[in-house]
């Protein structure tokens, strides 16, 4: 390859990255990582849906059915690797580990960890010295919410051997192909909502499901041609609620829709 084609596509990768990092940060913020002293982000960051919430999401009922589909993926496996795009505070993923033991691996992926108690110290001494005064009786409140919710956080991971990816959904790769995929709600937060799909898709093995929610970011809905797409790559897709779809893969061959 000459030089400068090789220059080229090496600036190209260089300027993706300085862009993801960016994107990064701008989303983080949406959610209160960085803007630590803002409740509603914050409550909206540290108590996310379980099981039921999940089940509810993807199945428009309260409980059952998601926890039929693991089971009946077990039956003559002995494990199942699953994971949650839009993992939030692990605590959907911690409790399928309560129910199902070691018989599934569990993977999430986010935007950025809850804060150590040391950063958060950190951040406190920096919030202080730009305001020029100490925290207030309200914000000392919130501070020590924040920190409580994150430790809890990081416990949860640890307790139940979660494994967190850092990174966007639209352009992660992860190292492995998963059985099963769930995710509610996030892709209405994504730049690309359809990059995010096409990304989720080629990380599931021949033969798995995905089953995610995308809220307002319905893009099939009264879209045949991008079903119709999906289905001849190999994808077979079931609604099943509101906004909520089984994605199946039947082929190995990559999924584009970009």
């Amino acid at each position: 390859m000459p030089m400068a084609r090789k220059r080229k596509l090496q600036l190209k990768k260089e300027l993706r990255q300085i862009v993801g990092r960016k994107v990064r940060h701008l989303r983080s913020t949406d959610r209160g990582y960085y803007g630590v002293l803002e409740k509603p982000f914050i409550r909206s960051w540290a108590y996310r849906r379980g099981v039921k919430g999940y089940n509810k999401s993807i199945f428009g009922q309260k409980r059952g059915e998601l926890i039929r589909v693991i089971e009946r993926r077990l039956k003559g496996r002995k494990r199942l690797s699953i994971l949650d795009v839009g993992c939030g505070s692990c605590r959907f993923l911690a409790e399928l580990r309560r129910i199902f033991k070691d018989r599934i691996e569990l993977h999430g992926i986010t935007l950025a960890m809850p804060f150590s108690p040391e950063k958060l110290e950190q951040l406190r001494k920096k919030v202080e010295a730009e305001r020029k005064r100490p925290l207030d009786e309200e914000e000392k409140r919130v501070f020590e919410e924040v920190k409580q919710a994150s430790m809890k956080i990081r416990e949860r991971i640890k307790k139940h051997g979660i494994k967190v990816h850092i990174g966007l959904a639209e352009t992660h790769k992860y190292r492995e192909k998963y059985d099963l995929i769930f995710s509610t709600e996030t892709f209405v937060h994504t730049i690309n909502p359809l990059q995010a799909l096409e990304n989720t898709l080629n990380h599931l093995k021949r033969g798995g499901e995905a089953y995610i929610n995308f809220g307002v970011a319905d893009f099939l809905k009264g879209n045949p041609e991008l079903k119709e797409r999906l289905e001849r790559q190999g994808i077979n897709i079931t609604e099943l609620a509101r906004g909520a779809y089984c994605f199946r893969r039947t082929s190995s061959n990559e999924i584009k829709l970009l």
